[in-house]
């Protein structure tokens, strides 16, 4: 009996340091979009981003979605969530509208990947979010 109190106190202080964390992530991200000029759109991406052309179209929800300018080409990022196993599963996308020369650090890192559609090319680790440090060096290292 007493094994199983402290299981089940074991497991809601697992779920209550999981909550914490995602919404210190949320908290970091929207610091982030303030320090970089960018607007939160809440849970809205932008009418012209082809999501349904690529292998995002599986997404169960998109959140935490920030747009804005980094020299001349348009970014988004955003987090889809996947159906998982028990629970969704997150990933951070970042899309910047022009080719996979916007993104000059993700070639070198093999746990990222490209994919492009539209005009729109979207960096990501599949299944995976990214931190906000994580976001600010992918962001900024698009050319000016």
């Amino acid at each position: 009996m007493v094994l199983k109190i402290v299981f089940a106190v074991v497991i809601v202080v697992l779920i209550a340091r999981m909550f914490k964390s995602q919404i210190n992530r949320g908290q970091q991200i929207l610091l982030l979009m303030q320090q970089l000029g960018f607007q939160s759109l809440g849970e809205t991406l932008p009418a012209d981003f082809p999501i349904a052309e690529t292998s995002l179209a599986e997404r169960i929800g998109v959140g935490l979605i920030g747009a804005g300018v980094r020299g001349r080409h348009e970014v988004v990022f955003f987090d889809c969530v996947f159906r998982g196993a028990r629970i969704g599963v997150a990933q951070t996308v970042i899309a910047v509208r022009g080719g996979e020369e916007c993104f000059p650090t993700v070639r070198a890192d093999r746990t990222m990947k490209l994919e492009s559609a539209g005009g729109w090319t979207m960096a990501y680790r599949h299944r995976k979010s990214l931190t906000a440090q994580e976001i600010q060096v992918l962001i900024m290292a698009v050319p000016a």
